[in-house]
């Protein structure tokens, strides 16, 4: 998805990377799909900075192989505007978007904990 197209409610492009971020779900069933988390704006509701929450999900994804990692404490936590490291923790999947209505993602294989996985939800294609 390039910059024009990242304009949802819950999704964010990312100058740094490059890319857009974007929170999906996926209700697990069979013939479930695969798309934005509508019903709510979590980040209007709670004040919290869309881009901020979704690097520090990715970041803490990265550091930690692929897996989720523990949330971070901070010490003074009432001296920084700073989120903590891995507060926000959970899968994160890289790769384009494919074939919309049944809604999948091609795996990019070089991103962390997605090699020898292709398709996420798996066995899509």
């Amino acid at each position: 998805m390039n910059r024009d197209g990242c304009k949802g409610t819950n999704n964010a492009w990312d100058d740094q990377k490059n890319w857009c971020i974007d929170m999906m779900q996926f209700d697990g069933t069979p013939k479930g799909t695969l798309g934005g988390i509508n019903d709510i704006d979590m980040w209007k509701d709670f004040g919290m900075d869309k881009l901020a929450t979704m690097r520090n999900t990715v970041e803490c994804w990265e550091k930690n192989g692929g897996k989720e990692g523990s949330p971070g404490l901070l010490t003074d936590p009432f001296k920084t505007n700073s989120i903590p490291p891995c507060f926000f923790y959970h899968h994160v999947w890289k790769g384009p978007r494919q074939q919309k209505n049944r809604g999948w993602i091609k795996l990019d294989q070089s991103f962390a904990g997605q090699s020898g996985r292709s398709s996420w939800p798996e066995g899509r294609q």
